[in-house]
């Protein structure tokens, strides 16, 4: 008689306490749900997973800016090393900026060989706002101009004030009017006071991004992704009253290699752990197969993400989803998108 191996699978690590520390145990199958259920969470998670990495897009941004204000704070000198520093971490700013828009218009064109019409609506969506960010916001303009001027290996900082926890880092207009940028750029640096607070530029240039982010995640919320954020969650729910104390879910597929390979003990994953001293250690985790010779196909569970997702869909539909985006960006243009 032939055994059918199940194709879907559903593990963790559970979580044991021994000598009052906790340690995590080997990988167990869990058996919860059937395995058409576990194909559906599988599902699931394939559908959110790419809205979730949209969600962290603005973390790089938000995180080179607290790095940045972090190194203002600490300035007792303006010696030309802490000079140097400030000046790397601003430059870590607009590159990340940038980079923040470059995610989000690859992500677009990627979207477009998928599903050509919405992919279209995407990207005219795209362009509006941030269009709408350049023509409202002079410290989006800023930040566009000062990521350029850095990368032709200019220096962003003309002069550092010093002033206990509130020191100031500038640039002078007149050295950025005399790089080369667009008219519509240079009129709103013409405008600027002779000295351009770069902490200021980063952090509102920052709040146009998470406005930018916040319209074009919410774009993202169709039905069918709703539909698999609550799968996930009422899954979380049963797993949650099953008692199961794990941190660490995979919801596994097999399917056939591209090559023939073969296991002798299950797959391992390469994962790098952030330690107490802030230095990284890796560690091997080896998850169980139903047999030898397949590929895995790894959706890892993020049952806390999926609740911060649910909680923000919940407050954009439960006014209505356009109607929400226009009672607060007036249909994407104009100075509300400031407001």
């Amino acid at each position: 008689m032939m055994i059918r191996y199940p194709i879907y699978n559903l593990v963790y690590i559970e979580t044991v306490i021994i000598g009052g520390s906790k340690r995590k145990g080997s990988f167990i199958t869990c058996t919860l749900f059937p395995e058409d259920k576990v194909k559906e969470l599988f599902d699931a998670a394939t559908t959110v997973e790419k809205l979730l990495s949209n969600m962290m897009r603005i973390t790089a941004v938000v995180e080179a800016n607290d790095e940045l204000r972090a190194e203002l704070q600490k300035v007792n000198s303006d010696d030309r090393l802490t000079i140097a520093r400030i000046d790397r971490r601003f430059r870590a700013y607009v590159m990340e900026f940038k980079l923040f828009l470059y995610h989000w218009e690859k992500y677009i064109s990627d979207l477009k060989k998928i599903n050509k019409k919405y992919g279209d609506l995407y990207e005219n969506l795209y362009r509006t706002i941030t269009k709408a960010a350049y023509d409202t916001c002079e410290e989006y303009v800023l930040a566009t101009v000062l990521r350029n001027y850095v990368v032709h290996a200019y220096d962003s900082i003309s002069h550092l004030h010093i002033d206990g926890g509130n020191s100031k880092a500038y640039v002078l207009k007149d050295d950025l009017l005399h790089f080369k940028m667009s008219a519509a750029a240079k009129i709103v640096v013409q405008k600027q006071p002779e000295l351009i607070n770069l902490a200021v530029v980063a952090q509102k240039s920052l709040e146009a991004l998470h406005k930018i982010q916040e319209i074009l995640i919410e774009y993202q919320l169709t039905e069918d992704v709703v539909e698999a954020v609550n799968k996930l969650l009422n899954a979380k729910k049963i797993v949650d009253e099953s008692g199961i104390k794990a941190d660490l879910w995979f919801a596994l597929k097999e399917q056939k290699p591209k090559q023939a390979l073969k296991y002798n003990d299950g797959m391992i994953f390469q994962r790098m752990n952030r330690t107490k001293d802030n230095s990284f250690q890796e560690e091997s985790l080896i998850l169980p197969l139903s047999r030898h010779g397949v590929d895995i196909n790894c959706k890892p569970l993020n049952w806390n993400g999926y609740v911060g997702m649910a909680t923000f869909i919940n407050e954009v539909w439960e006014e209505g989803f356009w109607q929400k985006l226009e009672k607060k960006y007036g249909k994407f243009a104009g100075k509300s998108f400031c407001k």
